[in-house]
């Protein structure tokens, strides 16, 4: 109830972020209950969601002229 209503209360970009952070509660649930640590390949998933999920977030509060990365070269 308490994430609907921040998600509610906040703009998307920083609601998302939030979502994204249950991945890091999940991962210390799953090893304080069942002593599990990820697999190499599991922390290398996480790891690429949650740049993602920053690098979107981070992109939409820049201005549109600090976002282009390519020169338009076209004649």
């Amino acid at each position: 109830m308490l994430l609907t209503l921040g998600i509610q209360r906040q703009n998307a970009s920083k609601a998302t972020i939030g979502i994204y952070t249950e991945i890091l509660w999940a991962l210390f649930f799953d090893y304080l209950i069942f002593g599990t640590i990820p697999t190499a390949l599991s922390a290398i998933g996480m790891t690429v969601v949650i740049t993602s999920a920053l690098t979107v977030a981070l992109m939409k509060d820049m201005p549109q002229a600090a976002r282009v990365t390519e020169v338009d070269t076209a004649v």
